[in-house]
């Protein structure tokens, strides 16, 4: 019998932060990535346009690291909020369902300024690439700490 998690109301609303905040990051990454080529197009660039450029995509990438960085560690600490509340199993459809409309969300974010731009797709994408790896890591590490910890239930309440 598959059970469902009782998602409280702060829980709720933690992962609606992170999710802003995964949103805000893809919108700002690839904006500031459309507005340095558009007040530095490739082509002729002095050396000190040149270094300007670089400082400002060196900015954009720190601004993507940080929406990552927070955006993950606010999954994991949802997760483990579920995990100590005590809360029943996730199954793996469902939380697969909700990582994949997240790649998506950044993915829609991003799509505009791809297609506004000559560049390639490659670096308006690059947020989607970059959680995408790191998403599945964390649906794999909740999913089977879950099945364990059902088993583990299961287990002392058979004794």
């Amino acid at each position: 019998m598959r059970t469902r998690i009782k998602c409280d109301k702060t829980l709720f609303q933690m992962m609606l932060i992170f999710d802003v905040i995964l949103v805000a990051g893809s919108v700002a990454y690839a904006a500031m990535a459309n507005i340095i080529d558009a007040i530095y197009p490739l082509g002729r660039l002095s050396a000190e346009e040149g270094m300007e450029r670089l400082d400002f995509f060196m900015a954009r990438d720190n601004v993507l690291a940080v929406t990552i960085w927070v955006y993950l560690i606010g999954q994991v600490l949802c997760g483990c909020i579920v995990m100590w509340k005590k809360l029943q199993v996730i199954s793996a459809k469902s939380c697969f369902a909700y990582y994949a409309s997240q790649l998506l969300i950044a993915f829609v974010c991003t799509a505009p300024f791809a297609l506004m731009s000559e560049r390639s797709i490659y670096d308006y994408i690059q947020p989607v690439l970059s959680i995408a790896g790191n998403l599945a890591l964390i649906i794999l590490i909740f999913y089977f700490s879950f099945k364990t910890k059902t088993r583990i239930n299961k287990i002392t309440e058979a004794k």
